[in-house]
């Protein structure tokens, strides 16, 4: 079987499988055609989170060959109320120009 190395995807884990762990994934291969029809080369099925983050590095796709996972990383990036509620402190300042020193507004 001929040995395809795909490019890295960055998805997070809300998109991926909405912050579920044991939530199926479905993973499908495609072969990009120019006219835009593209070929469905093979899927895996029955892989959650939980599988990913196992350190399994090998699945099978339905059409007998074989994903081969190189490298896998989970980050947890924080959203801005996190670091909120997390005590990070904002100062906020409004200032308004009253001298037209601008120009006409």
């Amino acid at each position: 079987m001929k040995l395809v190395r795909w490019n890295s995807v960055q998805v997070g884990s809300t998109d991926l499988c909405k912050d579920e762990i044991e939530r199926e994934i479905k993973i499908e291969f495609f072969r990009s055609n120019p006219n835009g029809h593209h070929k469905i080369v093979g899927f895996c099925n029955n892989i959650t989170l939980g599988t990913l983050k196992s350190n399994k590095m090998e699945y099978p796709i339905n059409k007998g060959g074989k994903f081969h996972m190189m490298d896998l990383k989970i980050e947890r990036k924080h959203t801005f109320l996190e670091y909120v509620f997390g005590g990070c402190c904002i100062d906020f300042s409004i200032a308004i120009d009253f001298t037209l020193s601008n120009g006409a507004p």
